[in-house]
């Protein structure tokens, strides 16, 4: 029996070597009537933003269709009591048993599902192939192994689960955290290839002194209604207003909010743990057994890699890369060829052109992250200097001919506020600015430095349509509140809502679609 990709496979092996039929709906905890006025959207629930998620839903269900996908106890609990949406358990990522009773012929089924995506098996995975790699640095072993062991058949489990309820509930659009995991690329395919119409997450950027917020959307977490007032020049009073008061803030003393002082703070040691901090760990370690050394490991790679830092900068001309966290969704899945930083800027300096240092700064969330060598190596280099995560910005930015990013958003956003303009190797969402310059190769970037010019204009225009198409974003003391993003939902319902509407009228449509 060959299973087609257009259809839901419904056959399993019993005990007698015959077939049964898989239950999709054995998995529907609860199910509300679609209003067939309403779109649909699915959203794939994650336990750490259940806060953000749960809003977001409430909001949600008064205008559309809402069906819910979690596979956690504590994600199921938290809509039980949610009127009006359709809760279904989703396929256990632990667990590869499901795809055996969906498809009879896996290797096959793979295939078709790679034809009809567009994407290969592991690249479904990607984050995660290399997500081992780099923690290792600090001693956390094989996090992933059992995910990226068993992706073939979690590929085929989640990609059938996800087509059966697009179908029967008539999905249109999802909402999920980011693309990073298989259920939520594979929806980001089915939205490149029209199968749905498109997927949102939330993106958030410093600036200003503000925290924002934008609905982003697919593969590279692109803002297509971003792109669409900034073509149109869709700029209310208020956001032009707006941009030209950060400009001239800027020209003065840099406005810092919430979240660049959280991480300023982890920098240093004894700034970035509270006391609460720390009793708050030795009880994990105590009672829940969580291992102590990927801490401890990361504490000693800060105090064996500060050598490698300066706190000068040279008299040269100077191009600078802020480095970008690693391991993360944005490098690992958005520019898996670039996630290995340390080949990527050896790569810009040995194409280098003399008068020129390439200066480079840690990320505050990856300090610690990387062993000394990585800086042994990098500050080996003639014509790069490695400086301490602690560093002004300003300073750095001001001295800059250009800022190199692969998909790094806030020193590039900061950039681009001083007057700076940004060379990208990624698709970074922000690359819509004419004050951003693509290269397709680290050795490109030699070709662009010297010839680039800057727009004031365009620096206006494009800081305005950013805070058209972005909402506020609360404040947060510790990453952990931003990573909850408790508040926000009934203004992300709206920027959700705002969104769907442009692409119902045919004025946005997936850059997938031709």
């Amino acid at each position: 029996m060959t299973n087609k990709i257009n259809e839901v496979p419904l056959n399993s092996k019993d005990k007698d070597n015959s077939f049964i039929k898989y239950d999709y709906d054995k998995d529907i905890i609860k199910e509300h009537q679609l209003d067939s006025s309403k779109k649909t959207i699915l959203v794939i629930h994650r336990d750490r933003l259940t806060p953000f998620f749960t809003e977001t839903v409430e909001s949600l269900k008064f205008k559309f269709n809402v069906v819910v996908l979690s596979n956690s106890e504590k994600g199921l609990e938290a809509y039980k009591d949610i009127s009006g949406i359709t809760l279904i358990r989703h396929i256990d990522y632990r667990n590869p048993d499901p795809a055996y009773a969906m498809v009879e012929d896996l290797t096959e089924t793979i295939k078709e599902i790679e034809d009809e995506l567009g994407f290969n098996c592991y690249e479904f995975n990607k984050n995660y192939f290399l997500y081992s790699r780099f923690t290792t640095q600090y001693h956390v072993i094989k996090p992933h192994a059992f995910l990226n062991d068993h992706v073939p058949e979690l590929l085929v489990a989640n990609y059938f689960k996800i087509k059966h309820v697009v179908a029967k509930y008539n999905v249109k659009y999802a909402l999920y955290e980011t693309t990073d995991l298989l259920d939520s690329a594979i929806l980001s395919a089915m939205a490149f290839k029209g199968i749905i119409t498109q997927t949102f997450e939330r993106g958030f950027f410093s600036l200003g002194g503000d925290i924002r917020f934008r609905v982003a959307s697919g593969r590279q977490k692109r803002s297509l209604r971003l792109n669409y007032i900034y073509k149109n020049k869709l700029f209310s009073k208020e956001s032009l207003q707006w941009a030209k008061q950060v400009l001239d803030q800027n020209s003065e003393k840099r406005v810092i909010s919430n979240y660049d002082k959280v991480h300023m703070k982890m920098t240093s040691f004894f700034s970035m743990y509270t006391p609460m901090d720390i009793l708050k760990k030795l009880s994990r370690v105590v009672f829940k057994k969580e291992p102590i050394i990927p801490a401890v490991c990361k504490q000693k790679n800060r105090l064996l890699s500060k050598k490698y830092f300066s706190n000068q900068l040279p008299d040269e001309k100077i191009i600078t890369y802020f480095l970008q966290m690693t391991p993360e969704a944005s490098m690992c899945s958005e520019a898996p060829k670039y996630a290995d930083q340390s080949y990527l800027l050896e790569q810009i300096a040995i194409y280098g052109k003399y008068g020129y240092t390439l200066a480079v700064k840690e990320h505050p969330r990856s300090f610690g992250n990387r062993k000394p060598d990585f800086y042994y190596h990098l500050s080996s280099l003639p014509n790069v200097v490695i400086l301490a995560p602690d560093f002004s910005n300003r300073e750095l930015i001001e001295r800059s001919e250009a800022v190199i990013s692969v998909t790094g958003t806030t020193p590039s956003i900061e950039a681009l506020t001083s007057g700076c303009p940004v060379i990208t190797l990624g698709r970074p969402y922000f690359d819509i600015c004419k004050n951003v310059f693509h290269a397709d190769s680290p050795e490109e970037v030699w070709s662009i430095v010297g010839q680039i010019h800057y727009s004031t204009d365009d620096q206006i225009e494009f800081l305005a349509a950013l805070y058209e198409s972005s909402y506020p974003h609360p404040e947060a003391t510790h990453i952990q509140e931003l990573v909850e993003a408790k508040g926000i939902g009934p203004t992300m319902a709206e920027a959700i809502e705002a969104e769907i509407t442009l692409y119902e009228a045919g004025k946005l449509k997936h850059e997938g679609l031709k």
